[in-house]
């Protein structure tokens, strides 16, 4: 797979991912959000924020 600074060297839809490409990309995000979700602090931690998690919606 070409990184993405290689297909923008070929104009803008070079960029723009392949169905397939965004496809591998969400899976991903998804299986570190809940990697993520499941990590567990000791004190003094109290409160821990997961972004993938609380802007999925937007972020998928």
């Amino acid at each position: 797979m070409q990184t993405l600074a290689k297909r923008w060297c070929w104009g803008y839809n070079a960029v723009v991912p392949k169905r397939a490409e965004a496809t591998q990309l969400i899976a991903a995000a998804a299986e570190l959000r809940d990697a993520v979700n499941r990590l567990s602090f000791l004190p003094p931690v109290e409160f821990v924020y997961n972004p993938l998690d609380y802007a999925w919606a937007a972020h998928e």
